[in-house]
């Protein structure tokens, strides 16, 4: 059974995978994946980990943060402004089949030490489901 943070995560990286524009920003692969250590970071990519306590009351909001590894900075701050464009609204929205809210909470870069010129920026979102008593409530 998968939980709501499933749910949401599910929803929201199939919105990434699918604009074209961003795939595009990342050399056409689209490459949005897991975070893991066993793993070798790509050049471009996009990694994504849930962060917090996911455990709890099934609507406690998920925070996740997706960590870009781009060449160069210009080339960077397009692939954070597209998937911004793609998730924040101020207002609630489908995610997948789960209406809710995905909010942009913060960003910052990393050090990347291992290739000049790649930039490593962390980025902070909380995906939260609607309660479902509120969501046909009519005032």
């Amino acid at each position: 059974m998968s939980t709501i943070a499933d749910q949401l995560m599910k929803g929201w990286l199939a919105r990434l995978n699918a604009d074209e524009e961003l795939k595009d920003l990342l050399g056409g692969t689209g490459r949005i994946v897991v975070a893991s250590a066993s793993q070798a970071v790509t050049i471009p990519s996009v990694e994504w980990m849930l962060y917090g306590d996911t455990e709890g009351e099934s609507f406690n909001r998920v925070f996740v943060r997706l960590d870009l590894f781009i060449k160069g900075a210009v080339l960077c701050g397009d692939v954070e402004a597209r998937i911004r464009a793609i998730s924040h609204r101020d207002t609630s929205q489908m995610i997948g089949t789960i209406r809710g809210w995905i909010r942009y909470l913060d960003k910052r870069d990393m050090d990347f030490p291992s290739q000049p010129g790649v930039v490593h920026r962390a980025l902070d979102f909380s995906l939260e489901a609607v309660r479902t008593k509120y969501q046909n409530h009519t005032a």
